[in-house]
């Protein structure tokens, strides 16, 4: 979707006589909103408490030392 929607900024730009470098500026922008979006999700939602690998090196860690 981010490329189509590059395509179409790009064809509009180019319609409307608009420099390529307006794009950059776009970019730079839609990252930093990004950006401070993904700072915004709570830490549930990415953590890693859960997942297999660390289960399973948990479970490797408890029958080397014994427990």
């Amino acid at each position: 979707m981010g490329m189509a929607f590059g395509y179409g900024i790009s064809s509009c730009f180019a319609a409307f006589n608009i420099s390529w470098t307006y794009g950059f500026y776009i970019q730079g922008l839609s990252m930093v909103a990004v950006a401070g979006m993904f700072s915004i999700v709570p830490t549930e939602f990415y953590s890693h408490e859960h997942d297999a690998l660390v289960e399973i090196n948990e479970g490797v860690k408890q029958k080397v030392d014994g427990s």
